[in-house]
């Protein structure tokens, strides 16, 4: 095992100060949101609000779960008494008085006075105005007849019946005509129409048509007579419809209907002196009877507005009932009056200490979330790894318990349309994993069992009384958490599904077997419908997964799958810019990921940031030895730039990072692979030619920050040890072994693991890892014919140029105290 044996000049500190901004700089809208995220008070806060949300939803609720279920006609399953003395309203009684005020109330009227006189104004109109036309086209027809004789030199008279023939089948005197019939309500009739040709259209004819209408009108005409009657045996409301003022009529009133318009006329025609002969004069009544409209029209909408008022006027009519009266016996059939008496007993418990019922929830919730959190800082679960984790847990855990409120909900729609289902099948369609799905997705195995372990808590307090749904919520949630390392394609969150809707199956069915094999087959649906309450958690998690990815900007496996690839753009210039750096990239990764493994780290994380922790090198790739041939350009340089152009390498690669919008854990991985380590070789050799006067070792130094997670300090570790194993000329197991301990008591020794969290116990675990794979990699080969037996080893990835001194020298680059061994890659390299 690794032991620390003590630190370096610096060690546990950034040599250089602040981090030369190589992490993301927020906007000044998001600086206050961070700050109130990084601050102590922000898990009290957030733990308020949820304990808020929580009491509200288990109080009041969104549909909260009915006490009683019974309908007119079912049988009550027990004694039901007043728990208590309480006003019950009797909505019969009730609407009976209701009703008596709304027949209490008089109808309205509205009526028109000017009626008749409009009546009359067309009907002049239409007389006069056919009359002028007929005038204007006699008179053209007689002069066109006249110049027509003239032609022909005759001298004959013309008639005057061949004059107004020619008139009438003139196109202006045609359209005339259609005007006057639509002025007098539809089509004449021919006899009628032949008529007033005859006539001429005469006023004789207007004025008896007038007389009609007035003699019509005269008594007032309505459209029901025999609801007028009925309305005016109790009283009437008359209002003028062109003034809306109310108007007085006769008692003695006595209107006629609009259908007896016509014969009405035709018995009182004797008595109105008309003009017309008397085989026409009928029809001349009925064109009068089409011009007739109802002058009294009954207002239904005023009517039914005033009984609506008189009806809100009514007290409500409650009775007290006694407490320990019988409301319903067992066995009794429930009659309209029990329900209501029912309801009312349900309505006055909801209503009953509805503050003192959320306060003592909301005590309970507080208590539990504060013994959930100690949980969480004593064992350090994943809720409290990163800003983001802890508000993305509590944004779950309320939607979760919205979602089972909202199902409660749909549940009790469904039972109200599908009676013959109970309503704790319908509970089964409840997604109650999908919360736990979602947390193994996006924060990891601790997180989906810490929130499988809440759901189970807050669905058995959403659903009192209901406590296999909440071991159904932890079973579900539970398998989720196990397979949280598995979530690799998007098929993978369907298989969960159906898994969890086999659980649920499987659950449901044991439940009902608990009451009786009978009672199990008469439940049969809750099996169905169980299953597919576990498919409706892939249907939630697929659509809320991607929102949740780009609000939070999370990194989830499948993200790092694609960005894995090897033909991303980033990996695919390496291979053309720097073919040596991709391809220790490629061993580094195989390094990383099996350490990762071995010690529970997020080995996908691992490994993609291994790809990627080198690609600032691409900017001046030939300025490394595994991407160099035989010329050095660091020869030309002093130890002061080759230096700087090593150590730009990490902050290029977290600015192409960004500029390829790669996740924010790369980039970390990428600015943390060096950490604060001391570019040793260009530091000794910058003291042997200045003596060592005016020289900064910060200078010399890497910009950190130190690995802040243990991926980061696996992926330093992995760098070293897959670049040092190359300077090797003997690659037996024992120099490997040998190589591997230098690496890693060197970078414990010098403080550079000091804030990521690995463990003496993990670094034995990642050491055994390194050899399991450098064996791989450095395994022994059968010499061919014609192969010398022993080639000479030169720098990495052949660079063969340097002498076997500077090459060791060089070597001495990594961070390492002065005075000890070789664990480290060339300088040059890295």
């Amino acid at each position: 095992m690794v032991q620390r044996t003590g630190s370096g000049k610096a060690a546990g500190k950034n040599k250089n100060g602040p981090s030369r901004s190589l992490l993301t700089r927020g906007s000044w809208m998001v600086a206050p949101v961070r700050a109130l995220a990084s601050g102590r008070a922000f898990p009290g806060l957030l733990g308020g609000a949820l304990t808020l949300v929580l009491a509200l939803l288990m109080t009041t609720g969104v549909a909260p779960t009915r006490t009683f279920t019974y309908r007119v006609g079912d049988v009550a399953r027990r004694d039901i008494k007043a728990p208590r003395d309480m006003q019950v309203e009797d909505p019969l009684a009730t609407e009976a008085r209701q009703q008596e005020a709304r027949e209490r109330v008089r109808a309205h009227y509205d009526i028109d006075t000017k009626l008749g006189a409009e009546l009359e104004g067309r009907i002049r109109i239409a007389f006069e105005a056919i009359q002028r036309l007929l005038i204007t086209q006699t008179d053209a027809a007689r002069n066109r007849l006249l110049a027509e004789q003239s032609q022909r030199r005759s001298r004959e008279l013309i008639p005057e019946s061949r004059v107004s023939e020619e008139a009438y089948q003139s196109d202006a005197l045609r359209a005339a005509e259609e005007a006057f019939a639509r002025a007098l309500e539809g089509r004449l009739p021919p006899n009628l129409l032949e008529w007033l040709r005859a006539e001429r259209y005469s006023n004789r004819i207007r004025d008896d048509l007038i007389k009609l209408v007035r003699a019509a009108l005269a008594p007032e005409i309505v459209s029901d007579r025999q609801l007028y009657a009925a309305h005016a045996a109790r009283g009437i409301i008359v209002r003028d419809i062109r003034s809306g003022n109310p108007v007085s009529l006769s008692g003695s009133l006595n209107p006629i209907e609009l259908r007896g318009v016509e014969s009405f006329l035709r018995a009182r025609a004797g008595q109105l002196r008309l003009t017309a002969p008397p085989e026409l004069r009928d029809l001349l009544i009925a064109q009068a009877a089409k011009l007739a409209r109802p002058t009294l029209t009954f207002n239904s909408r005023a009517t039914v507005e005033s009984e609506k008022e008189a009806a809100s006027g009514v007290e409500p009519v409650s009775q007290l009932i006694k407490e320990g009266e019988m409301i319903v016996r067992e066995g009794e059939r429930i009659s309209e009056s029990q329900l209501i008496r029912l309801k009312s007993l349900e309505q006055t418990n909801l209503q009953r200490h509805v503050l003192d019922n959320l306060i003592g929830t909301a005590l309970v919730v507080s208590l539990l979330l504060l013994l959930a959190w100690v949980c969480a800082q004593r064992y350090q679960l994943g809720v409290l790894r990163g800003t983001k984790s802890l508000p993305l847990f509590v944004l779950l855990l309320t939607t979760q318990a919205i979602l089972i409120k909202l199902g409660v909900v749909f549940a009790h729609n469904l039972h109200e349309t599908y009676r013959g289902i109970g309503l704790l099948s319908f509970y089964y369609l409840i997604p109650f994993a999908s919360a736990s799905l979602l947390a193994a997705l996006l924060l990891g195995r601790s997180s989906a069992v810490f929130m499988s372990v809440m759901s189970g808590v807050m669905t058995a307090m959403l659903m009192p009384g209901k406590a296999p749904y909440a071991l159904m919520a932890l079973a579900g949630g539970i398998y989720a958490a196990t397979r949280w390392k598995n979530y690799r394609h998007r098929s993978s969150i369907l298989v969960a599904g159906l898994v969890i809707g086999i659980i649920n199956a499987t659950l449901a069915l044991g439940f009902n077997m608990q009451e009786g094999f009978t009672f199990a087959l008469a439940r049969w649906t809750a099996v169905p419908l169980a299953f597919a309450g576990g498919i409706a958690n892939v249907v939630v998690v697929s659509a809320v997964m991607p929102l949740l990815e780009s609000l939070f900007k999370l990194t989830t496996d499948m993200r790092l799958l694609e960005l894995a690839d090897q033909n991303h753009p980033l990996l695919r210039q390496m291979v053309l810019r720097a073919p040596g750096t991709y391809h220790h990239s490629l061993m580094v990764g195989n390094l990383s990921e099996e350490a990762a493994e071995a010690v529970g780290a997020h080995a996908l994380l691992t490994r993609v940031g291994a790809y990627f922790h080198d690609i600032g090198k691409m900017q001046k790739s030939e300025y490394f030895i595994e991407n160099q041939g035989r010329e050095n350009r660091h020869d030309r340089l002093s130890p002061s730039m080759s230096a700087l152009i090593l150590i730009s390498h990490v902050k290029e690669g977290a600015e192409l990072g960004r500029g390829h919008k790669l996740p924010k854990e790369i980039i970390d991985l990428i600015a943390q692979h060096h950490g604060t380590a001391l570019i040793r070789y260009f530091y000794d050799k910058a003291k042997n030619q200045t003596g060592g006067e005016d020289l900064r070792e910060e200078a010399f130094c890497y910009p950190g920050p130190k690995p802040q997670t243990r991926e980061a300090g696996i992926l330093m570790l992995a760098d070293i040890v897959e670049a040092s194993s190359r300077t090797l000329s003997d690659t037996s197991p024992a120099r490997l072994s040998g190589l591997v301990e230098r690496v890693v008591q060197s970078a414990f020794a010098e403080g550079q693991l000091d804030e990521c969290n690995l463990t003496l116990r993990n670094l034995g675990r990642i050491q055994e890892a390194f050899l399991r794979v450098l064996a791989g990699i450095h395994h022994h080969r059968v010499s061919y014919p014609g192969q010398p037996a022993h080639e000479r080893k030169g720098a990495t990835n052949g660079g063969a140029h340097l002498k076997p001194a500077k090459a060791g020298a060089a070597r001495s680059a990594s961070p390492t105290p002065a005075g000890r061994g070789n664990p480290g890659k060339s300088p040059i390299e890295r």
